[in-house]
């Protein structure tokens, strides 16, 4: 008969946990035990605003191109695992905006992205503060001063990104969300107002045609795409836009997808990035327009990484979840299925966008 005292067992059974998480990663659930099993010190080489990025390990890396919920629960693992980024939901109050933010940021060497929607119709501050429609305005000074609005008031809260503006030419599924007439110039003026605030504005969603069909949340949709359509993403990258989001639509014609959602389409991402430089972001990756179109969650997330984006917006904000998709990465990147160089590129680029020179030293 063995002699395994408790310890020595459960010392066991954790490590078996994290074997078969890591093996059979398509489960929906790997274990509290594996994640704790995979956490890492946090020995960021950072120096007047420098950071090497060769004292970020790979998991790290990976953590940083991680966008999920802000869930106050969750706060402190969400550190640990250093996710780049955290996007809240409407709240009733400014106080209760800033104490989380303020809270989350706590003893962060690398903060977080902390994200909202504040465009179109969709206000989560309406329970304290008021803006217009973009529907409701008429010329680019209008969408200069309201996004120079927004801006201060995002600042003030503690926010440093929106997904905003919205840069579809047509909005027939909320009929609220795009500006209407000049969508260019209205467009381009909103992110100098934004931005010129501090806020990364966020034109979405590349390439286009995301409102007037079937609603990518809820459908796999198809799409024809035109140059009219690429215009107010090209407006806005020639004001100066830091952050592009793609969207989950098949599509043809002028940004050919090639049979498969343009967010894991290498060929719209490398499209876009022939005169765009900043931030690429998924648009969320739980919407039934990609999550439909996978049998394999695995192989999703490879293909998203693989197709040029920089962050992963995933509002599966569970602890496990996050350690999951870490995971998924990682062992892809192991198995030859990513190269590293693609997740340095990636880190780099978000270091870059969050105030940081990047440089690679040995350590």
């Amino acid at each position: 008969m063995l002699d395994i005292n408790n310890d020595k067992l459960t010392v066991v059974l954790l490590i078996v946990i994290a074997l078969l998480g890591i093996l059979n990663l398509n489960k929906d659930m790997v274990g509290m035990n594996v994640l704790e099993l995979g956490l890492e010190d946090r020995n960021f080489e950072i120096k007047d605003n420098v950071i090497n990025l060769n004292s970020l390990t790979l998991k790290q890396k990976i953590g940083q191109m991680i966008f999920t919920l802000a869930k106050p629960e969750n706060k402190d693992l969400l550190q640990e695992m250093n996710v780049g980024g955290i996007y809240f939901w409407k709240k009733n109050t400014e106080n209760t905006y800033s104490n989380d933010i303020r809270y989350f940021q706590e003893n962060m060497e690398i903060p977080f992205f902390v994200g909202v929607d504040l465009e179109g119709c969709w206000n989560p501050f309406e329970d304290f503060y008021k803006f217009p429609m973009f529907k409701e305005i008429k010329d680019e000074n209008e969408a200069y001063e309201l996004g120079k609005e927004q801006g201060l008031l995002l600042k003030k809260l503690g926010f440093n990104i929106n997904f905003s503006p919205v840069v579809d030419r047509e909005d027939k599924i909320w009929k609220c969300r795009s500006f209407e007439g000049d969508i260019e110039r209205k467009a381009a003026y909103y992110v100098r107002g934004l931005q010129n605030q501090g806020i990364i504005a966020t034109a979405k969603h590349y390439p286009g045609k995301t409102l007037i069909g079937k609603d990518p949340h809820k459908d796999i949709e198809f799409t024809i795409i035109n140059e009219d359509d690429l215009k107010p993403f090209e407006w806005t990258i020639k004001s100066g836009v830091k952050a592009v989001m793609i969207n989950h639509l098949i599509s043809r014609g002028a940004a050919d997808s090639e049979y498969k959602p343009s967010v894991v389409s290498k060929s719209v991402i490398s499209g876009l990035k022939k005169d765009f430089t900043g931030l690429v972001l998924t648009d969320e990756v739980r919407m039934a327009g990609l999550k439909d179109f996978y049998g394999d969650e695995r192989r999703m997330y490879v293909d998203l990484v693989n197709a040029g984006n920089d962050v992963i917006l995933d509002f599966n904000a569970e602890p496990w979840h996050i350690y999951k998709i870490v995971a998924i990465i990682e062992n892809a990147i192991n198995l030859g299925e990513i190269k590293e160089d693609r997740i340095d590129d990636a880190v780099t680029n978000i270091l870059k966008t969050k105030g940081f020179k990047v440089v690679k030293r040995k350590l």
